[in-house]
Protein backbone atom coordinates (compact mmCIF):
# COMPACT_ATOMS: atom_id res chain seq x y z
CA UNK A 1 0.00 0.00 0.00
CA UNK A 2 2.87 2.20 0.80
CA UNK A 3 4.27 1.41 -2.55
CA UNK A 4 0.86 2.46 -4.50
CA UNK A 5 0.29 5.64 -2.41
CA UNK A 6 4.04 6.98 -3.11
CA UNK A 7 3.33 6.23 -6.47
CA UNK A 8 -0.10 7.95 -6.84
CA UNK A 9 1.88 11.16 -5.07
CA UNK A 10 4.64 11.12 -7.44
CA UNK A 11 2.49 10.75 -10.61
CA UNK A 12 0.59 14.07 -9.37
CA UNK A 13 3.34 15.83 -10.69
CA UNK A 14 2.18 15.64 -13.89
CA UNK A 15 -0.38 17.39 -12.71
CA UNK A 16 1.16 20.17 -11.67
CA UNK A 17 3.03 20.28 -14.87
CA UNK A 18 -0.64 19.98 -16.89
CA UNK A 19 -1.80 22.97 -14.76
CA UNK A 20 1.05 25.29 -15.09
CA UNK A 21 0.50 24.38 -18.64
CA UNK A 22 -3.48 24.55 -19.05
CA UNK A 23 -3.36 28.14 -21.20
CA UNK A 24 -1.35 26.00 -23.71
CA UNK A 25 -2.97 23.01 -23.52
CA UNK A 26 -6.66 25.00 -23.87
CA UNK A 27 -5.43 26.57 -26.87
CA UNK A 28 -3.96 23.16 -28.21
CA UNK A 29 -6.59 20.95 -27.25
CA UNK A 30 -5.12 18.22 -29.98
CA UNK A 31 -2.24 17.49 -27.60
CA UNK A 32 -3.85 16.71 -24.65
CA UNK A 33 -5.85 13.87 -27.27
CA UNK A 34 -2.22 12.27 -27.38
CA UNK A 35 -1.10 12.37 -23.90
CA UNK A 36 -1.98 8.57 -23.45
CA UNK A 37 -0.40 7.92 -26.38
CA UNK A 38 2.96 9.32 -25.74
CA UNK A 39 3.11 7.77 -22.06
CA UNK A 40 2.04 4.66 -22.63
CA UNK A 41 4.68 4.38 -25.76
CA UNK A 42 7.00 5.64 -23.33
CA UNK A 43 6.40 3.33 -20.55
CA UNK A 44 6.51 0.39 -22.99
CA UNK A 45 9.93 1.27 -24.48
CA UNK A 46 11.57 2.11 -20.78
CA UNK A 47 10.00 -1.40 -19.64
CA UNK A 48 11.29 -3.19 -22.74
CA UNK A 49 14.71 -1.78 -22.31
CA UNK A 50 14.79 -2.82 -18.27
CA UNK A 51 14.12 -6.06 -18.99
CA UNK A 52 16.57 -6.76 -21.27
CA UNK A 53 19.01 -4.98 -18.94
CA UNK A 54 17.70 -6.95 -15.74
CA UNK A 55 17.93 -10.13 -18.05
CA UNK A 56 21.19 -9.04 -19.17
CA UNK A 57 22.54 -8.88 -15.32
CA UNK A 58 20.54 -12.26 -14.26
CA UNK A 59 22.21 -13.91 -17.34
CA UNK A 60 26.06 -12.73 -16.01
CA UNK A 61 26.04 -11.00 -19.57
CA UNK A 62 26.13 -7.65 -17.82
CA UNK A 63 27.52 -6.60 -14.03
CA UNK A 64 28.34 -3.28 -12.66
CA UNK A 65 31.34 -2.39 -14.50
CA UNK A 66 31.77 1.21 -15.57
CA UNK A 67 32.73 -0.07 -19.22
CA UNK A 68 29.79 -2.68 -19.16
CA UNK A 69 27.57 0.66 -17.92
CA UNK A 70 28.51 2.83 -20.78
CA UNK A 71 28.43 0.33 -23.55
CA UNK A 72 24.81 -0.77 -22.63
CA UNK A 73 23.75 2.58 -22.09
CA UNK A 74 25.65 3.23 -25.81
CA UNK A 75 23.33 0.11 -27.05
CA UNK A 76 20.26 1.59 -25.93
CA UNK A 77 20.84 5.16 -27.26
CA UNK A 78 21.35 3.63 -30.27
CA UNK A 79 18.30 1.29 -30.61
CA UNK A 80 15.86 4.20 -28.76
CA UNK A 81 16.95 6.66 -31.80
CA UNK A 82 16.13 3.96 -34.16
CA UNK A 83 12.70 3.36 -32.62
CA UNK A 84 12.27 6.90 -32.37
CA UNK A 85 12.75 7.39 -35.55
CA UNK A 86 10.34 4.89 -36.71
CA UNK A 87 7.58 6.14 -33.96
CA UNK A 88 7.91 9.52 -35.48
CA UNK A 89 7.06 8.76 -38.65
CA UNK A 90 4.09 6.51 -37.55
CA UNK A 91 2.91 9.15 -34.98
CA UNK A 92 2.98 12.25 -37.49
CA UNK A 93 0.92 10.33 -39.91
CA UNK A 94 -1.69 9.17 -36.38
CA UNK A 95 -1.58 12.61 -35.57
CA UNK A 96 -1.97 14.48 -38.64
CA UNK A 97 -4.44 12.28 -40.36
CA UNK A 98 -7.12 13.31 -36.66
CA UNK A 99 -9.57 15.76 -38.14
CA UNK A 100 -9.03 19.28 -36.85
CA UNK A 101 -4.88 18.69 -36.26
CA UNK A 102 -2.63 21.00 -37.56
CA UNK A 103 0.81 20.30 -39.02
CA UNK A 104 2.59 21.79 -36.03
CA UNK A 105 0.55 19.84 -33.52
CA UNK A 106 1.19 16.90 -35.21
CA UNK A 107 5.03 18.03 -35.25
CA UNK A 108 4.94 18.99 -31.86
CA UNK A 109 3.36 15.47 -31.01
CA UNK A 110 6.12 13.41 -32.80
CA UNK A 111 8.73 15.52 -31.56
CA UNK A 112 7.57 14.62 -28.46
CA UNK A 113 7.63 10.88 -29.38
CA UNK A 114 10.82 10.81 -30.39
CA UNK A 115 12.30 12.55 -27.22
CA UNK A 116 10.10 10.84 -24.58
CA UNK A 117 11.05 7.49 -26.64
CA UNK A 118 14.81 8.31 -26.44
CA UNK A 119 14.87 9.53 -22.59
CA UNK A 120 12.48 6.02 -21.69
CA UNK A 121 15.12 3.72 -23.63
CA UNK A 122 17.95 4.85 -21.74
CA UNK A 123 16.45 5.49 -18.51
CA UNK A 124 15.38 1.96 -18.57
CA UNK A 125 18.45 0.82 -18.89
CA UNK A 126 20.43 3.21 -16.55
CA UNK A 127 18.62 2.29 -13.65
CA UNK A 128 19.00 -1.29 -13.37
CA UNK A 129 22.94 -0.88 -14.09
CA UNK A 130 22.74 2.24 -11.15
CA UNK A 131 20.62 -0.31 -9.03
CA UNK A 132 23.13 -3.40 -9.45
CA UNK A 133 25.84 -1.04 -8.89
CA UNK A 134 24.72 0.13 -5.39
CA UNK A 135 23.79 -3.33 -4.72
CA UNK A 136 20.14 -3.06 -4.71
CA UNK A 137 17.94 -5.99 -6.70
CA UNK A 138 17.38 -4.34 -10.16
CA UNK A 139 14.75 -5.84 -10.19
CA UNK A 140 12.96 -2.99 -8.61
CA UNK A 141 13.31 -1.05 -11.69
CA UNK A 142 11.09 -2.67 -13.75
CA UNK A 143 7.84 -1.80 -11.69
CA UNK A 144 5.21 0.93 -11.67
CA UNK A 145 7.74 3.69 -10.87
CA UNK A 146 9.41 3.53 -14.10
CA UNK A 147 6.87 3.75 -16.00
CA UNK A 148 5.60 6.69 -13.42
CA UNK A 149 8.53 8.44 -14.08
CA UNK A 150 8.72 8.40 -18.01
CA UNK A 151 4.86 9.39 -17.62
CA UNK A 152 6.10 12.50 -16.13
CA UNK A 153 8.80 13.37 -18.40
CA UNK A 154 6.80 12.79 -21.54
CA UNK A 155 4.22 14.94 -20.21
CA UNK A 156 6.78 17.99 -19.33
CA UNK A 157 8.56 17.01 -22.89
CA UNK A 158 4.90 17.73 -24.40
CA UNK A 159 4.40 21.10 -22.79
CA UNK A 160 8.21 22.12 -23.60
CA UNK A 161 8.09 21.46 -26.77
CA UNK A 162 4.78 22.54 -27.13
CA UNK A 163 5.62 25.87 -26.04
CA UNK A 164 8.68 25.74 -28.38
CA UNK A 165 6.72 25.02 -32.06
CA UNK A 166 3.48 26.43 -30.95
CA UNK A 167 4.11 29.17 -28.72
Amino acid sequence: LIWLVSLLLFQSVSSVILAQNQGLLERNVTLALFLTMLTGTGGNAGNQSSTLVIRAIAMGEVDNRSSHFWRVLRRECIVGFLLGISLVVVCFARVYLTPGTSFLSALTVSLTMFFTVMFAALAGAAVPLMLDRMGIDPCNSASPALATFTDIMGILMLCLIAKMVLG
